[in-house]
């Protein structure tokens, strides 16, 4: 690529783009080549590490953008335009890359959040799990936090905590021993705890509920909420597992539950119809229930302090090892069934 040559900008009237004009002759301080091509600003990837976040997401972004344009083209990791294009949109966007750095800050965004998963996938998570030993050492004496809180849960409790990622051409840095222990100062190590708790059944309780919904053929998965009003209601019918709670709807709102609650009418026929059916949402009923409850005590139990965390531990530990419900419900052809047994 022979040198670029640097031009004067011209006065600030001159950059309203006009489509007589080029983009050599409007750009400013326009980096233009020989063989007639001006280099477009933060679109540089980096050959021999990580590429700086704004600028890879510049890049795909411009080529996602630009891909069927002939005046668009990549020398070097770099972007260039062509520098007699009359190219309105090209001659914008360059110019607007020289005052704002970010062609797209959704797709900036996007590749800051992708970079991270990446992060907590690769070695992450690894150091959360013994962030939370050290921090706990009571609890990790039983095994280590990743031999019972499952790596989603994991993962929900980790960014609910908001870490401050670092994006350097090294790649993507956090010290997540610091970030837990400014945790700990700030909410205390009985919050922190329960609220690493409450991860514990996280993928159960999920897993649960995915599994009873997809049953029921709902085409957009109810709130934990709306499931639990559902499932209240139909205790209150008969069509209810016969060991999970219910939480006590007064007998004044079940016609008006039943009139909120369409799906009702047509379980209570498809119960009626095919009462193998019933028994199998009596099953996964009952382990949504009951996995939810344990995600809210294992919650509790960690705010109570790490005895109280151990002493449930030991006592969850058959729910600790139960087969997962999704797994379950596959293995028996409960869902992912085309049948239409299960639409509604």
């Amino acid at each position: 690529m022979p040198e670029p040559q640097v031009f004067d900008p011209l006065p600030d009237e001159a950059y309203e783009v006009d489509t007589a004009v080029r983009l050599r002759d409007v750009a400013e301080k326009p980096h233009v080549t020989d063989d007639g091509w001006v280099e477009v600003p933060y679109t540089t990837l980096n050959p021999y590490g990580e590429t700086d976040v704004t600028m890879e997401s510049n890049h795909r972004s411009l080529l996602r953008a630009y891909e069927d344009n002939d005046e668009v083209t990549v020398d070097a990791g770099t972007i260039y335009f062509a520098a007699d294009t009359t190219d309105t949109d090209l001659i914008e966007t360059y110019n607007a890359l020289m005052s704002y750095p970010i062609f797209d800050e959704d797709d900036e965004s996007e590749l800051r959040m992708e970079r991270e998963s990446e992060a907590w996938d690769d070695w992450a998570r690894d150091d959360f799990y013994r962030a939370l030993d050290a921090q706990f050492p009571l609890v990790a004496e039983g095994g280590g936090f990743d031999e019972f809180v499952p790596p989603e849960g994991a993962a929900a409790v980790f960014f609910e905590m908001e870490p401050q990622w670092e994006h350097t051409s090294d790649g993507t840095w956090l010290n997540v021993g610091d970030m837990l222990e400014r945790r700990v100062q700030y909410r205390g190590a009985d919050e922190v705890l329960g609220e690493v708790g409450g991860a514990i059944f996280y993928d159960q309780a999920w897993n649960a509920k995915r599994a009873l919904t997809e049953f029921l053929g709902f085409k957009y998965p109810p709130t934990d909420d709306q499931l639990m009003l559902l499932i209240n209601v139909l205790w209150d019918l008969g069509y209810q597992a016969r060991n999970a709670p219910g939480t006590g709807l007064e007998p004044d709102d079940i016609e008006t539950n039943l009139a909120s609650q369409p799906p009702v009418p047509g379980l209570i026929a498809l119960f009626d119809a095919d009462p193998e059916a019933e028994v199998w949402y009596q099953y996964l009923a009952e382990r949504w229930v009951a996995f939810t409850a344990l995600r809210d005590e294992a919650a509790l139990a960690g705010s109570e302090g790490e005895e109280s965390f151990v002493e449930f531990l030991r006592e969850a530990q058959p729910y600790l090892e139960a087969e997962d419900p999704v797994e379950y419900a596959e293995a028996h052809g409960l869902i992912g069934m085309t049948d239409g047994r299960t639409t509604r």
